[in-house]
């Protein structure tokens, strides 16, 4: 396969014959040149097939919010009452009883917008990836029993969950619009949720083919959120953490999307370009390996469901 002359190598990739003399960084280079151009190839092939079966998924969405709210009386307004009821309760906790606030700011309303622009956002995603994880084992008798793309359930169950995400970005928005006035970065607010949506896509493509061999992932799936949310400053705001422990919300990739959200919810700038361009790559390569895991075991799951 490879031979070493003098001070460099030279591969044979045999079943397609090619030879390629490789000297130290250019090898990194191409084997980067390589990632990238499969990734590309996955994501593009991903979203024509999605884009194929776009009624097929929209159905499925249907099925999905009409199964959870059948016979109730205000329908998916139930998906949305159930994290304000909870932003009221933590409000009323953080807000009045400890007294949070912004950095120099006295205004509750002030921590309202903050908290308000951390916590919904954070509440479709935590929602998505966990109910994504059991997508692929919740639906075996369609995976099973007929030939269609499995990838479209945990796109579904991100879609679904996305519907809370846009009612309570028009709660965000009417807040930020009454505390802080009508920005023209308001317009920027929806390539926040791509993002966002791209993030919660990879990630629930992870999970959805790893449960299918390891049922305990949603058990402990629900833990690790638990201890995600408390790790991201969406009760508490930068200035509290010690600076030892800063690394922590860095590495945090929610902590990226919440503070887009909020540099124009409330600060009304634009966001961070180098971090948002950062963050933009990280999904897209976290896409990418979510497509990858997805297609290299969905042959096995009419096996293992």
């Amino acid at each position: 396969m490879g031979e070493r002359s003098g001070g460099s190598m030279t591969f044979s990739i045999h079943p397609i014959g090619y030879h390629y003399k490789i000297y130290g960084a250019p090898l990194l280079l191409s084997w980067l040149k390589n990632v990238v151009n499969m990734e590309q190839w996955l994501i593009t092939r991903a979203f024509k097939k999605y884009f194929h079966y776009r009624e097929l998924i929209w159905s499925f969405v249907r099925r999905d919010i009409h199964a959870r709210y059948k016979g109730t009386v205000i329908g998916v307004f139930w998906s949305v009452i159930h994290p304000l009821t909870a932003f009221c309760i933590y409000l009323l906790v953080f807000g009045f009883f400890l007294k949070v606030r912004m950095p120099n700011s006295t205004s509750v309303f002030d921590f309202a917008l903050y908290f308000s622009a951390g916590y919904f956002p954070w509440v479709f995603f935590s929602s998505a990836v966990t109910r994504a994880a059991t997508s692929i084992v919740d639906n075996r008798n369609y995976i099973k029993k007929v030939a269609f793309p499995s990838e479209i359930f945990p796109c579904t169950v991100v879609l679904s969950e996305s519907i809370t995400l846009f009612i309570t970005l028009l709660i965000i928005l009417g807040l930020s619009i009454a505390l802080k006035g009508f920005s023209f970065l308001l317009l920027l607010i929806p390539i926040v949720v791509i993002f966002e949506l791209i993030f919660a896509l990879a990630l629930a493509l992870f999970v959805s083919s790893v449960t299918v061999f390891f049922r305990d992932l949603p058990q402990f799936l629900n833990s690790l959120f638990m201890v995600w949310f408390w790790l991201t400053p969406i009760t508490y705001t930068d200035a509290m953490i010690p600076g030892r422990l800063k690394i922590l919300v860095y590495i945090n990739p929610m902590h990226h999307i919440l503070a887009f959200y909020r540099s124009i919810f409330l600060h009304g700038v634009l966001p961070n370009l180098l971090v948002l361009s950062a963050f933009m790559l990280f999904s897209v390569i976290l896409l990418g390996g979510g497509l990858a895991l997805f297609r290299s075991t969905k042959r096995q799951f009419s096996d293992l469901l």
